[in-house]
């Protein structure tokens, strides 16, 4: 579930995919199907779809820091946002 989660969990077929997640919960935990998942992944220690994709863009970012650049490496003035991520700017042709 988690291989390229990156890069398809945007699309339509994710929301499909966390209820297959959540229907398996339920029957590793012998549930209901009208019985709420959140204990049970917290029980399991398992993370729900969404935070598994928020997780694998951290350490994507964080194993590929070359990539970005700061505002502080574009701009000689220092703000709070001086620390902020800029992400890669893509050049798409035909």
């Amino acid at each position: 579930m988690s291989y390229g989660l990156i890069f398809w969990d945007n699309s339509a077929i994710s929301k499909c995919v966390f209820k297959l997640q959540k229907r398996a919960i339920r029957i590793i935990m012998g549930a209901r199907n009208n019985d709420s998942c959140r204990e049970f992944f917290k029980r399991l220690k398992i993370l729900p779809l969404s935070a598994q994709y928020i997780c694998s863009l951290l350490v994507f970012v964080v194993n590929n820091r070359n990539l970005f650049l700061d505002n502080a490496e574009l701009y000689a003035t220092k703000t709070r946002n001086s620390s902020n991520l800029l992400p890669p700017l893509s050049h798409v042709t035909k």
